[in-house]
C-alpha cells in the first residue's frame, strides 16, 4: 500500500474574515470532502488549515496549521521548524516560527531557557515520538531523542523574534504546540505550527517539508503540497 500525503481544510471559514486563509488548490485531488492525497516516500503527513478556532486575532500575526506526520517508513524522521515552510508563487517565504525561547549555541548545546511553562500532559497527540533534548525542559513526560539533535541558534534568534513584538504566543499556543523532535518508525505526532502570516499579495503557496533521516542527517525526499490564499 502507498503512503498517502494528506491535507485537510475546512469549507467553514467565515470566522476568520479579515485574515487570509489557505485552501486547497485548483486542480487539487480531493478525498472525503477537503483532503488533498498525494503520496510520499514512506511518511503521510497531513496538514489542516481550519484547526486554530480561538482567538481570530492570533491569524493577524500568523498562520496556524496543524500538522500530522505518520511514518511507515523504516527511518526515523527529524521534526524541526526549519524544515519546513510556506512558499509563495512570487518567490517570499514564510518560514515556521519557534514557539518557545532557548538559549545555547552550537558547542554548547541548548539546555537553558528562560522561565517557561511546563507541560506534563501536552495538548498535541504523540506516539513513538522523541522530543529534542533542548525542549525536555517543557516535556518533563516525553522521552528526550537519545541521539544527536542539531540546534541552529541562528534560525531561533531570527525568527522567534517575531513574538516579541506583540503579546503572543498565549498559553493556549504553547500548549497545542508541535516541538521539534524524531518520530520513530511506526510513530505519529500531530499538533500545531505556526508560521509567518501568509499575506493577500501571495495568490498561492506551497507547503514544503523536508524528510530528514534522524539516524545520518540525509534527506530523503521533499513534501510539496499547493495550496491557495483566500
Amino acid at each position: 500500500m502507498k503512503p498517502l500525503l494528506v491535507v485537510l481544510c475546512s469549507a467553514a471559514l467565515g470566522a476568520c474574515a479579515g485574515y487570509p486563509r489557505l485552501e486547497p488548490a485548483p486542480g487539487a485531488t480531493l478525498a472525503n470532502g477537503y483532503r488533498v492525497v498525494s503520496e510520499v516516500d514512506g511518511v503521510d503527513l497531513a496538514v489542516r488549515t481550519d484547526a486554530w478556532k480561538s482567538d481570530r486575532s492570533v491569524l493577524r500575526y500568523t498562520t496556524p496549521l496543524q500538522v500530522t506526520v505518520e511514518n511507515h517508513s523504516d527511518r526515523p524522521v527529524t521534526l524541526r521548524y526549519q524544515d519546513f515552510a510556506l512558499v509563495a508563487d512570487d518567490g517570499r517565504v514564510f518560514s515556521a516560527l519557534p514557539p518557545f525561547e532557548i538559549e545555547g549555541t552550537i558547542r554548547e548545546p541548548a539546555g537553558r531557557v528562560r522561565a517557561h511553562p511546563i507541560y506534563r500532559s501536552p495538548g498535541f497527540i504523540y506516539d513513538r515520538f522523541y522530543v529534542s533534548p533542548y525542549y525536555r525542559h517543557f516535556y518533563p513526560s516525553l522521552t528526550p531523542f537519545p541521539g544527536r539533535f542539531y540546534y541552529d541558534p541562528f534560525y531561533y534568534d531570527t525568527y522567534f523574534t517575531v513574538w516579541r513584538d506583540v503579546d503572543l504566543p498565549t498559553d493556549e499556543m504553547l500548549e497545542r504546540a508541535l516541538p521539534e523532535g524524531v518520530v520513530q518508525p511506526a510513530g505519529r505526532v500531530s499538533g500545531l505550527i505556526y508560521f509567518e502570516p501568509v499575506d493577500r499579495r501571495a495568490d498561492a503557496v506551497e507547503f514544503r517539508f523536508d524528510l530528514v533521516d534522524s539516524s545520518d542527517g540525509n534527506v530523503f525526499g521533499e513534501v510539496s503540497i499547493p495550496l491557495q490564499v483566500e
